[in-house]
């Protein structure tokens, strides 16, 4: 092993979207196939200069002896809610006592938290031995056809081998984006989520719901079960290809669903319902850490198919039963414990995440309308309770609907401050704030960095001398490059 080797440095060498065959190639190929998909990869190619497609993947796992065939998946998209959903699902299965993968992105502190078996992430070591197998495979891969993997698909890979190596039971697996074309969607899953359809990244996935559903359902596969909370057309396309497929769906509010029965500014509560049974148990008592009525969604996502998982999968693990006979027994009582418990423990950073209280500061990484909705609805209840001064902190990308993301925010807060986080990618603080002035007319500040925000936030809670710490609140929202650098920064300022 080289001792200079940066495995970190290795993964962002690769390009963000890859590269591809000479397009010529691509060209003929879509020609010859007369294959409106194919017309796509190339349109895709020519305007993104990425290669959509699964070839890439594909080789690379069967030189590596296709290790993903030993494993067992989760396979999870959708445009909001999947790592919450992952992060409840990892908690029931580890509650269970199986050795649980999670694969998520984007990282939101550190790389290493892509990807952990029982909460604990990889260590720099074992994704460098995992480099060191898969470096010879791509620099074959290189010198042919194949042309360079993406930084995506090099993670992934990566990922496959540390789950096999750590002998997961199960691994939760989110897609990066969409779902046909994702690089993920390499694997035979035990199960399907799709947990909602919303408008994201048109210029790749389709301008409609419909279109962007049909690419998130790529993930589904033949005679698998599907789980969806995914409403309107966007529900039609989804249900429509798991009929033409043989896979039983599973709908959020039609055959379960978390009753919530209270909810305050410490979590909420509920029970968990089935309405048509199908071989699910009713949960009482389930409590969430996590706000806000959609996390009740992702719970209810994660519980059903999980249940599903117990019952039809892993029935014959010696673990499970040695587990449910110290509770007498009691196969549904095993069940009912590991839900309430795995469902507890979990916390999700960055989806409306109290950093402190006293006056609350709040981080929330919704970065597209459906999102925002979402953050607007529980904020919307945070205020019936405690009707707060709110200082909004927004910052998001240029490719993202601006207006769309902070309507339904903007008529809960008083003033605002519009900034950049520390990317090419991002819409500048100005470009930004006028978007705020064209549908608010409350006082906006300009800040051109996430740090300065966070002081001119400072400066500002100590201008409200009318208000105690209580009824004041700062809110963090937008792109997660945004969230990460406050994350950091606010925690720097409560530490000092």
């Amino acid at each position: 092993m080289e001792s200079n080797f940066d495995v970190f440095r290795w993964i962002a060498s690769f390009p963000r979207f890859g590269s591809a065959p000479p397009l010529d190639v691509v060209r003929q190929a879509a020609e010859e196939r007369a294959d409106p998909e194919e017309r796509l990869k190339e349109d895709v190619f020519r305007k993104f200069g990425m290669r959509p497609g699964l070839e890439r993947m594909q080789e690379m796992l069967r030189q590596l002896g296709n290790p993903e065939r030993s494993l067992r998946f989760v396979h999870i998209a959708g445009t909001n809610g999947k790592g919450s959903t992952a992060a409840f699902l990892a908690g029931m299965f580890e509650r269970a006592g199986l050795q649980t993968g999670l694969y998520t992105s984007p990282y939101l502190t550190e790389f290493h938290d892509r990807m952990g078996i029982n909460g604990t992430s990889v260590t720099t070591d074992q994704l460098t031995a995992y480099a060191f197998r898969l470096k010879p495979v791509v620099e074959q891969m290189q010198a042919g056809i194949w042309g360079l993997p993406t930084e995506f698909e090099i993670v992934t890979v990566l990922a496959i081998l540390y789950f096999q190596d750590q002998r997961a039971d199960v691994v939760i697996w989110e897609t990066g984006l969409g779902g046909r074309l994702d690089a993920t969607n390499v694997v035979q899953p035990i199960v399907t989520i799709i947990t909602n359809i919303g408008l994201e990244h048109t210029e790749i996935l389709g301008s409609t719901e419909e279109l962007i559903a049909k690419e998130k359902a790529g993930i589904v596969k033949p005679q698998i079960p599907l789980f969806t909370a995914a409403v309107g057309k966007g529900r039609d396309v989804i249900v429509q290809i798991a009929k033409e497929r043989h896979a039983p769906v599973y709908e959020y509010a039609k055959d379960f669903a978390i009753v919530r029965e209270w909810a305050d500014e410490l979590g909420q509560r509920g029970y968990f319902h089935t309405y048509t049974k199908r071989g699910l148990l009713d949960v009482y008592g389930i409590s969430l850490q996590m706000h806000g009525w959609h996390q009740t969604v992702n719970a209810s996502l994660a519980i059903a198919a999980y249940q599903w998982c117990i019952r039809n999968v892993f029935t014959s693990e010696s673990m499970l039963h040695a587990k449910s006979e110290h509770l007498g027994g009691h196969w549904q009582k095993f069940v009912r414990n590991t839900v309430r418990v795995g469902v507890r423990m979990m916390k999700w950073a960055g989806r409306f995440e109290v950093i402190q209280r006293h006056p609350l500061w709040i981080l929330d990484g919704a970065h597209n309308p459906h999102g925002a909705q979402a953050l607007g609805r529980t904020l919307g209840e945070w205020q019936k309770r405690n009707n707060r001064r709110i200082l909004l902190i927004a910052g998001v990308l240029k490719d993202k609907d601006a207006t769309a993301i902070l309507a339904p925010v903007l008529p809960l807060v008083h003033a605002c401050i519009a900034t950049q986080p520390d990317t090419p990618r991002a819409l500048s603080a100005a470009r930004l704030a006028e978007s705020m002035e064209g549908i608010w007319k409350g006082p906006i500040g300009i800040s051109l960095s996430v740090d300065t925000a966070l002081e001119q936030a400072k400066d500002w809670i100590q201008r409200q001398a009318d208000r105690s710490s209580e009824e004041i609140m700062v809110l963090c929202m937008g792109s997660l490059y945004t969230i990460a650098e406050a994350r950091k920064h606010i925690v720097n300022f409560f530490q000092h």
